[in-house]
C-alpha cells in the first residue's frame, strides 16, 4: 500500500509540475485525498479543497461532481451530496453510472426514504447484476423490513391484554 501511495504521489507532483493550476490535476488530488480519508484526519478538508478549485475553475464535469458528492456524503451533507450525484448522472449517465445511482440511494436512505433507496439500488441492479454496493445495500434493506416487522407484530401482541 505504501508504494501506491508513494506512486500516486509522485505521478500528483509530475503533474504540478507541469502546470500547477490544471482543474483536472486538483480533480486528481481531491481524489487522492478522499482515498486518504481513513489515515488523515485532515483529508476530507484537503479533498474538498481541491474539489471545490476544480469546480471553481468552470470543471463542471462528472467525475468533479461525483468527487464532490463523495466528500459531502463522508461529511454527512446527504441532500447537497444527493443533489450533486443527481448532477453528474444528468451530466454523463454512461460515465457515472452505478457509482451515482449508488450514491443517490445511499442519500436517499440516510435522509430516511427506505422506499427511494431501494428503488434504486434495484435500479442499479437491473443495469449491473453483479454491483457488490447495490447487492448488500438491498440485502441490508431488505433485512431491516423484514424486522421490522417481525418486531412490530411482536410489539403488539405483547401489548394486546391476555384474556
Amino acid at each position: 500500500m505504501k508504494a501506491w501511495r508513494h506512486k500516486a504521489l509522485e505521478y500528483i507532483g509530475r503533474a504540478d509540475k507541469i502546470s500547477a493550476n490544471c482543474p483536472q490535476t486538483w480533480l486528481v488530488k481531491a481524489l487522492f485525498w478522499i482515498g486518504e480519508q481513513h489515515r488523515d484526519e485532515h483529508a476530507l478538508r484537503n479533498a474538498a479543497y481541491y474539489a471545490d478549485s476544480s469546480l471553481r475553475a468552470g470543471d463542471e464535469s462528472c467525475v468533479a461532481n461525483l468527487a464532490k458528492a463523495a466528500i459531502l456524503f463522508h461529511e454527512k451533507k446527504y441532500a447537497n451530496a444527493m443533489q450533486l450525484y443527481v448532477n453528474a448522472l444528468r451530466l454523463d449517465p454512461k460515465a457515472a453510472g452505478a457509482s451515482a445511482r449508488v450514491g443517490i440511494g445511499f442519500c436517499a436512505f440516510y435522509l430516511g426514504d427506505s422506499d427511494k433507496a431501494r428503488t434504486l439500488f434495484e435500479r442499479v441492479l437491473s443495469l449491473d447484476p453483479t454491483n457488490v454496493e447495490a447487492l448488500v445495500a438491498l440485502a441490508i434493506l431488505r433485512l431491516s423490513a423484514t424486522s421490522d416487522v417481525g418486531t412490530t407484530e411482536q410489539q403488539k401482541a405483547a401489548d394486546t391484554p391476555e384474556s
